[in-house]
């Protein structure tokens, strides 16, 4: 088995594999698999699924994402983000993942690496 990798940045909230790992057929309309050429949102929302080593689920938007095997070529300015956008983006994921019972001030910017 070969590893691929992609470079995220995405605003959004970092959620235990354990608090959502076993909910894979309900994340699976949202998760980026790096393979396209644009991230692929849904209900504006997309995740980022650590199924290989269980470490995180990202669940957020996708502001950048490098190329299969690439890395982001920076320097790339991370804004802070406003009460406003965290608000919204965790009514987002409340709706769609309403078990998980995210607050606005868990949502911040995050940066990864994902293998795949």
């Amino acid at each position: 088995m070969s590893v691929r990798t992609n470079q995220y940045i995405l605003v959004g909230v970092r959620i235990p594999y354990e608090k959502g790992g076993d909910q894979y057929e309900k994340f699976e309309p949202f998760i980026d698999t790096g393979y396209d050429a644009e991230p692929k949102h849904h209900d504006g929302l997309a995740v980022v699924f650590d199924g290989m080593s269980g470490g995180y689920i990202l669940i957020g938007y996708i502001n950048y994402r490098s190329g299969l095997d690439e890395n982001l070529d920076g320097p790339i300015r991370i804004q802070a983000v406003d009460d406003t956008v965290k608000e919204m983006l965790a009514g987002l994921i409340n709706v769609n993942f309403p078990w998980l019972n995210v607050t606005a001030d868990q949502v911040d910017p995050w940066f990864v690496t994902h293998y795949h």
